[in-house]
């Protein structure tokens, strides 16, 4: 499914919701998604955002399996309203779901095209007379610009406060086999290198919703594109050991847990609690800067 302004033309995958391509000009900002270094382009991560230890969740004491960043991604929606910019796009809660997760829940992905920004807002509603624990997040892929795989750097990160300042962010989390990690606090810095080793530890996280806007720079540090969102956590990430020719800034609502964690999903750190017939909303905005 197609929508455009007559700047950017975006493609929406009815599978999984997932934002596919943002075009401008002919150019192709969205990662195309070859297997062979990593095979989506922009998941939606709920009901959890990476792994919950070992796999496995309990609710009310009784335990449940789930995959890494839950099942939206691999799920089909409906389409409910499509126009020439917009779309909204549906996942509810059903037999299958409510045996892996066991929550009532509506999933609301609206997408919408304004000047040279694409606008993501995706709602989890409660339709049940009880609470509903969840985490949701993005997972974008986004292209270098004139990638060359023998390139020293193939490009750059500005992190930007909510006040525009410029920061230097920290990074105090990690992962170790996909779960998270305490690890000495590292600065970033103000432009942030990204090269064949940047993730060699994999995903750098940001913990304290200490970046609203992240920009992405060619290896000449010219900006080309910008991730909006005010979520609490950020991680960048591509492939460990690939050299691959993308790079994810992922806001999240959520984060994964760390390896040693016992006890109820409710309390999971990064989870969120939404009341009987209340809902949730992460947004966050893309846009392109030539």
């Amino acid at each position: 499914m197609k929508i455009s302004n007559g700047i950017l033309s975006v493609e929406i995958g009815e599978h999984g919701a997932e934002l596919l391509s943002i075009e401008k000009n002919g150019r192709e900002y969205v990662w195309q998604g070859d297997a062979r270094f990593w095979g989506r382009h922009a998941p939606i991560l709920f009901p959890t955002v990476g792994k919950v230890a070992d796999g496995k969740f309990t609710v009310d004491g009784k335990e449940y399996n789930m995959g890494q960043h839950g099942f939206a991604r691999d799920s089909d929606f409906e389409i409910k309203e499509r126009a020439q910019s917009y779309a909204v796009l549906e996942l509810s809660s059903n037999e299958d779901t409510l045996g892996k997760y066991p929550f009532p829940f509506i999933l609301k992905a609206e997408y919408s095209v304004e000047y040279n920004s694409v606008i993501m807002n995706w709602t989890v509603t409660n339709p049940s007379d009880k609470s509903l624990f969840c985490q949701i997040g993005a997972h974008p892929a986004f292209l270098y610009r004139d990638f060359k795989e023998n390139d020293p750097v193939h490009g750059y990160i500005s992190c930007i406060d909510a006040s525009g300042k410029q920061v230097d962010p920290v990074c105090n989390c990690g992962l170790s086999g996909g779960y998270a990690i305490s690890r000495e606090p590292v600065n970033l810095g103000e432009l942030l290198p990204l090269t064949a080793n940047t993730f060699d530890s994999d995903a750098l996280i940001m913990e304290g919703a200490q970046v609203y806007k992240t920009i992405l720079m060619d290896k000449d540090k010219k900006p080309y594109l910008s991730v909006k969102s005010a979520a609490e956590v950020l991680a960048f990430w591509s492939p460990v050991g690939k050299n691959a020719p993308f790079v994810c800034i992922e806001p999240w609502l959520g984060r994964t847990d760390k390896a040693d964690f016992k006890g109820e999903f409710r309390d999971r750190e990064y989870v969120y609690r939404v009341g009987a017939g209340k809902s949730l909303v992460f947004t966050y905005e893309v846009t392109i800067l030539d």
